[in-house]
């Protein structure tokens, strides 16, 4: 799976939990593993910090 495709669908995921009271009570009514959640909760803030830092370096000059 493309790491694009999990940003979009972990910002669907948190969107959508948020509005809800707990949301364990719903990952485990839908049998969604808590743990995979948060997993891919992980990866995309892991994800994100990786591409700032790209921008970032890609933003340094090389020295002659």
């Amino acid at each position: 799976m493309d790491i694009e495709e999990v940003l979009k669908f972990v910002d669907g995921l948190v969107g959508e939990l948020s509005s809800l009271v707990d949301e364990r009570a719903v990952l485990r009514h839908f049998k969604w593993p808590e743990k995979k959640a948060n997993a891919l909760r992980e990866a995309a803030v892991e994800y994100r910090e990786l591409k700032l830092l790209e921008q970032e370096i890609s933003s340094y000059k090389e020295l002659p």
